[in-house]
């Protein structure tokens, strides 16, 4: 019985942050482009780390950002996207969450298996899938940012999509790697941002809500 093995493919929207495409320019060329409302463009690098943020529609607004990796397979092609952002809205003891986003030809069922270093494999389950890929949301709480400042690599295995000549359905397993090198700066650098866009959603749902008792 041959087995087809379906292609894993990075699509646009799946190599995204908040829409954001992979660069066509360089960080020094689109800090000198004239940049629209809403338009996306890598704000600083640190080592693996891109921070990407989503032009404010005002000079001075501050703007939301969130990390960024492509995670590459062993020939180099796109298959993944490894994203870290901080919550709006607080959740007890996170202070950020990770997403890592695969292609739609993605076997679900057996979930993601994520180490850091030798650490023991833990099983993350998808949290949707889209049009544009799957998702899967992990909370951080400090102590996992923590270790991952503190780690070297993360290792990730997502399983793609087979099936066989007769529509029996498994998975091959992909191994990736996301590069924790520029983690703590760059992470430095999320909150930093995080903080005065957090306080300008806050200080806009305030006056919507005094607007709506007036």
């Amino acid at each position: 019985m041959s087995i087809m093995r379906l292609s894993l493919k990075a699509l646009p929207a799946a190599v995204a942050v908040l829409g954001l495409t992979l660069p066509a320019m360089s960080v020094a060329q689109e800090a000198d482009a004239a940049r629209e409302p809403g338009e996306p463009y890598v704000a600083e690098v640190f080592s693996d780390w891109e921070l990407r943020c989503i032009t404010s529609a005002e000079p001075g607004q501050p703007e939301r950002c969130e990390m960024f990796q492509l995670l590459l397979d062993e020939n180099d092609n796109p298959v993944a996207v490894f994203r870290v952002n901080v919550p709006l809205v607080e959740n007890e003891d996170q202070i950020a969450v990770a997403v890592i986003v695969t292609p739609i030809e993605t076997l679900l069922a057996p979930g993601m298996r994520v180490r850091i270093d030798e650490s023991e494999p833990a099983g993350v389950p998808y949290t949707l899938c889209e049009p544009s890929g799957c998702l899967a949301r992990i909370p951080l709480t400090q102590e996992n940012v923590d270790a991952f400042e503190a780690g070297a690599d993360v290792f990730l295995e997502i399983f793609a999509l087979v099936r066989s000549d007769m529509g029996e359905i498994g998975g091959v397993p992909v191994a990736l790697t996301a590069s924790l090198r520029g983690f703590t700066a760059a992470f430095a650098a999320l909150q930093e941002r995080h903080e005065p866009f957090a306080a300008f959603v806050a200080e806009r749902q305030a006056e919507a809500g005094d607007s709506e008792t007036e």
